[in-house]
């Protein structure tokens, strides 16, 4: 009897890790494909709750995003207007922003070339700059 109970438990044991290592194996494939996925734009969040930086990852060129509750007060002011890469070199996914330590700052990464840029955000319009580091 006490063979047939452990038995039993061995048997349900081995059929939840398998189901459970099935899980986890899709959960990383779908990882992995939206990862792998085009994008021409992308949302950023910063340590402030209502401000966002969006990239265009062909160009470099970034926006700050305002949101508010009031409608009136959202704003998307441009931070660098200008592509980093001429036209001919414009590809998705070619720049990304990775955060930093300091909650004002991020760098923009050019996948492709290895260049990097320091961006320094603020909530002041205007005051957001992006410095080549060399």
């Amino acid at each position: 009897m006490k063979k047939n109970i452990f038995l039993v438990i061995l048997l349900t044991l081995n059929i939840s890790l398998f189901a459970q290592a099935q899980i986890e194996k899709k959960q990383n494939d779908l990882r992995q494909v939206n990862e792998n996925y085009i994008k021409t734009y992308r949302i950023f969040p910063t340590q402030n709750t209502w401000h966002f930086i969006k990239l265009n990852t062909q160009t470099g060129q970034m926006w700050q995003v305002e949101l508010s509750q009031k409608r009136s007060n959202q704003l998307e002011t441009p931070i660098n207007s200008l592509s980093l890469v001429e036209k001919q070199d414009e590809v998705d996914n070619r720049f990304t922003l990775y955060s930093t330590n300091i909650s004002w700052n991020f760098f923009l990464l050019d996948q492709i070339n290895g260049r990097v840029w320091q961006l320094n955000w603020s909530t002041k319009s205007g005051k957001s700059e992006i410095i080549s580091i060399q």
